[in-house]
């Protein structure tokens, strides 16, 4: 019979730590042992998941977790647009314009980075089942987080080379990600 992980239900075992929740399930286990008495990150259990038993999440799943985040921004944009043409009609097409694109480049800039920082997951990477982790295993914080919303403009303008380096690499990280000293690993 499979072991489960009475933290999260899983089955997903290896070497006695929960590839899901990270949650270590055998106290002699070398990562409980080296990080005894270590805070919980959230969501990510006790301790870091060791590098060789995170499975890195590849171009094309971090690919749809970005489209499905792009459909989150688009209608908060959207909506962000329609209420503000009702309340700001007086304010002219021009100003509009530029008060909305501001008011969507710093969503952009928190949604990132908040959730990341928050969560390691968007609403993208929550509906696939990824999550963005420190390069060792543990939670992402709020400045790496950002460092690595920066980093996406990186991986844009080098005519998204940056991005596709999680296809080519075998670790499977994006220029952002290597910016920020950050990966992305499956959780299911």
């Amino acid at each position: 019979m499979p072991e489960i992980c009475p933290r999260c239900g899983s089955s997903w075992i290896k070497d006695g730590v929960c590839l899901r929740c990270g949650a270590v399930l055998s106290e002699r286990h070398p990562v409980a042992e080296r990080s005894a008495g270590a805070a919980p990150g959230p969501g990510l259990g006790s301790t870091a998941i060791p590098e060789e038993m995170a499975r890195p999440a590849g171009f094309w799943i971090r690919f749809l977790a970005s489209f499905l985040d792009s459909l989150v921004l688009l209608g908060v944009a959207a909506l962000a647009g329609t209420l503000g043409a009702l309340v700001g009609g007086g304010l002219g097409s021009l100003r509009l314009g530029v008060v909305g694109g501001l008011f969507n480049f710093l969503f952009h800039a928190a949604y990132y980075t908040v959730l990341h920082g928050a969560t390691g997951q968007t609403v993208g990477k929550l509906i696939v089942g990824v999550r963005v982790v420190a390069s060792e295993g543990t939670r992402v914080s709020y400045a790496a987080a950002f460092v690595r919303w920066l980093g996406y403009f990186l991986s844009g303008i080098t005519l998204l080379i940056g991005y596709v380096l999680a296809g080519v690499r075998a670790d499977k990280r994006a220029l952002h990600d290597l910016i920020a000293g950050t990966r992305v690993v499956y959780v299911r």
